[in-house]
């Protein structure tokens, strides 16, 4: 089954370096701050024949938690021609880079962009320019899936001419095989284009094709599934939900 995107869009090449298992960083909860009270100290002079009972001091209420941003401190990667962001937790590092090419005589940026976790165990690529992407598969498996909104009211409202289902984007873990020997693991971004609803890893802003993720491949379907349900690729998919499209005119140079 074809899955050649309708116009020509940008691609992302899915790379994944695999140095042992990592788990995602957590962020330490916010500290509370104690207040200690200090008693009254006596007063010397005469004693007193009333003596007055102490003050039970009355607790001051506990306030509600107020809900906070889960990828607080962060650091923000943007690609160099504007098309997107998306943040990294603490430790992790961005190479930024692109270049300029020309596709059906105009100049275009291709941008790549390589991420690595804090332990070098996993990593993950985001790229977009001029692709078409083609190719099937015999079966797959979609293990864990969430709507990212990736375009805000205005963008998609600009892109109101293109199929809806380019446009719904999502933090998916999912397998696929082509002959039931080798089982790959994806880990991502994507979107749900094809009829029977297999996830397709490039998807498309109105403007470009881009993805952002990892792949891995392995022996079983258990294998595959045992990778998907992990830690490091509760990361992955943390970083995914962070991505912000702007949908800027193609080309865009920076």
């Amino acid at each position: 089954m074809s899955r050649r995107a309708v116009v020509a869009a940008a691609a992302t090449l899915i790379s994944l370096v695999l140095g042992g298992c990592a788990t995602a960083p957590v962020a330490p909860p916010a500290a509370g701050t104690a207040t200690a009270s200090t008693a009254p100290q006596a007063t010397a002079g005469a004693p007193s024949t009333t003596p007055t009972p102490a003050r039970t001091p009355t607790p001051s209420p506990t306030p509600s938690p107020t809900p906070g941003d889960p990828h607080a401190g962060w650091q923000e990667v943007a690609t160099p021609n504007g098309t997107a962001t998306f943040r990294i937790p603490p430790g992790w590092t961005a190479e930024v880079g692109g270049e300029r090419i020309d596709y059906d005589g105009e100049e275009h940026w291709v941008n790549d962009i390589t991420v690595r976790s804090d332990t070098g165990a996993i990593s993950l690529s985001y790229y977009d320019g001029p692709y078409d992407d083609v190719g099937a598969v015999a079966d797959f498996g979609v293990v864990r899936s969430t709507p990212v909104a990736t375009l805000d009211a205005a963008e998609l409202a600009s892109a109101r001419d293109i199929d809806p289902a380019y446009l719904d984007h999502r933090a998916s873990a999912w397998w696929t095989t082509g002959d039931g020997a080798m089982f790959h693991a994806h880990a991502g971004l994507a979107s749900p284009q094809m009829a029977d609803g297999q996830p397709l890893s490039m998807v498309y802003d109105g403007e470009r094709s881009l993805s952002l993720g990892v792949r891995a491949d392995f022996g079983s379907e258990a294998d595959a599934v045992a990778w998907l349900e992990s830690d490091e690729v509760t990361a992955v998919l943390q970083i995914v939900e962070t991505l912000d499209l702007t949908a800027i005119p193609a080309p865009a140079l920076p």
